[in-house]
């Protein structure tokens, strides 16, 4: 059944604030990577394309073996193009070893040696191959992790980057996956008395509550002088964290749509200030790259620039979590977009 485009605003703006927790099972894996992240967020969804539709998370067993999947729609060829399904399944092997044999059978299979494997050379971790037969496969091994991206091969065609777009998001998901250390505290000097907002937040915190119609409080026109094409709000389910959502779309300005997607949340239970800071320190910890601190908005803010058609702002005040995500062509001033985005959130934060 196609995945249906009028369902992108609360599905895919649900994943902005489906948080990743840190991987703490009673069986851990001897390896660099376990299952504890997510690998359908809507920064790894928008790599494959424009997104479609609901993402599907599940999780399962293959081989005995834990896994982790993901299913998602990305719109080929416009508004009177189709949507494709895209699926991400990362299996958690119990060593290194273990992953890389199950890796040579997938790149030595008869199946794979018909259709002609294409080793995808140098990537950012381990080892990656690419193969065509019924549909189009990229599997990367790193260590204890396997992880295969599919994307159907129909008469239509796919995309002619397919493989690129494939890789990324397979070196995304990786990269999701990856255990890693919880962030150090700062060294402070002697006599320093000035508490860090992350790793001490303030008693005082301010308290937010979040509104019926979060497209109400956001400063638009601070964003782009355009009128917007479309505009929705809504209310997620409350689960950890209580959120409302909004999905603005712009006018074509010499290239694609741009769209932005926000998220404001707070915690259901008590204790908010303390939880929503340990949530901001774990984001900021696992995006080091490509990423700057604001001073002057909330309690703590940062910006990353993931691609030139995808910018993040993620801000925390008090018990409230609020994150932007902008799509566009890319075709911005990097700085001047972050500017806005920090115009907009300071707008949400104030009036929350």
């Amino acid at each position: 059944m196609p995945f249906t485009t009028t369902r992108i605003a609360a599905a895919h703006l649900a994943v902005l604030i489906a948080l990743p927790l840190a991987g703490c099972t009673s069986r851990e894996p001897r390896g660099a990577y376990a299952l504890g992240g997510d690998i359908c967020t809507s920064e790894i969804v928008a790599l494959a394309g424009i997104p479609a539709g609901e993402p599907r998370r599940e999780t399962g067993e293959e081989e005995g073996r834990p896994t982790q999947s993901c299913t998602f729609g990305v719109r080929v060829g416009g508004t009177r193009g189709r949507d494709d399904a895209v699926s991400i399944t990362a299996t958690r092997h119990e060593d290194g070893a273990s992953a890389a044999e199950s890796y040579r059978r997938w790149h030595d299979s008869d199946t794979s040696v018909a259709a002609g494997v294409h080793d995808l050379g140098t990537v950012s971790t381990g080892v990656g191959a690419f193969r065509s037969v019924h549909e189009h496969q990229v599997a990367i091994q790193d260590d204890n992790l396997l992880v295969r991206v599919s994307w159907p091969d129909h008469e239509a065609g796919g995309p002619p980057d397919v493989a690129t777009r494939l890789r990324t998001v397979g070196e995304a998901a990786l990269s999701a996956l990856r255990r890693s250390a919880p962030p150090s505290p700062p060294t402070r000097r002697d006599g320093e008395s000035t508490p860090d907002p992350v790793l001490d937040p303030s008693t005082q915190a301010p308290t937010h509550t979040v509104v019926a119609d979060l497209c109400a409080v956001l400063d638009l026109s601070a964003l782009s002088p355009a009128k917007p094409s479309d505009v929705r709000r809504s209310t997620l389910k409350p689960d950890r964290l209580r959120g409302v959502t909004c999905s603005v779309t712009f006018p074509p300005a010499g290239g694609r749509e741009s769209q932005l997607l926000a998220s404001a949340a707070v915690p259901v239970d008590g204790d908010g200030a303390t939880k929503i800071a340990r949530m901001y320190a774990f984001e900021r910890h696992r995006r080091p790259t490509q990423t700057r601190d604001v001073a002057g908005l909330a309690s703590a803010t940062f910006v990353q620039t993931q691609a030139p058609t995808m910018t993040t702002l993620l801000a925390y005040d008090g018990n409230l979590r609020l994150e932007l995500l902008w799509l566009s062509s890319g075709d911005e001033d990097a700085a001047d977009l972050q500017r806005r985005l920090v115009a907009v959130a300071d707008s949400a934060v104030a009036r929350l």
